[in-house]
């Protein structure tokens, strides 16, 4: 180990070797599970890209509005325009947090793939790490689904500007080793 650590070349070369390794297994995985891997992205595209631009539609059409509004002088199409606007806002940015959490479940999902094939010894203190990782993740999950929708006051147009998150917890895998493990 010592002539290994002295010689730096040898560090480097292993470190790309390692490289080399991880997108040969990463490319035979997603080679060998495509369908999977598509309906990944295809959910991360849904509920997070399409969902931030339908709200980018809708806010700039909000900011249309409430500039024709405030030439006609119309306080009913401004409140309504605002109402618009502050709408779209709110699903660009559940979209963006969506884009995250679909993206987790999905690395989640190639994780417990992964994490199927290694022997017991190795699953042991990665599960260990996963749950205190997959625990803080599922806090945050908690608290943002804990943020109620938003509705305007009628001053303002009223309406739902924001209708709250809904997402679920992640779930680690359960098979004979890490069914000990889970409470």
């Amino acid at each position: 180990i010592a002539a290994f650590i002295a010689a730096p070349v040898a560090v480097v070369v292993a470190v790309i070797v390692g490289i080399i390794a991880i997108v040969v297994g990463a490319i035979f995985l997603i080679h060998k599970h495509w369908e999977e891997f598509l309906t990944g992205l295809g959910k991360i595209w849904k509920n997070g890209f399409v969902r931030m631009f339908d709200g980018f539609k809708e806010f700039v059409g909000g900011i249309i509005d409430l500039a024709k509004a405030i030439i006609n002088l119309d306080w009913t199409a401004m409140k309504k325009a605002f109402a618009r606007t502050i709408k779209g806002l709110g699903e660009i940015f559940a979209g963006f947090i969506n884009i995250f959490y679909q993206a987790w479940k999905e690395i989640g999902n190639a994780i417990k793939l992964v994490f199927s094939t290694l022997p017991d010894s190795v699953k042991a203190p990665m599960y260990a790490i996963m749950k205190v990782v997959a625990d803080g993740i599922n806090f945050i999950i908690r608290q943002l689904n804990k943020i109620p929708e938003i509705n305007l006051p009628d001053i303002l147009g009223g309406g739902r500007v924001f209708s709250g998150f809904n997402m679920e917890e992640i779930k680690l895998p359960r098979n004979s080793l890490t069914a000990t493990h889970e409470s």
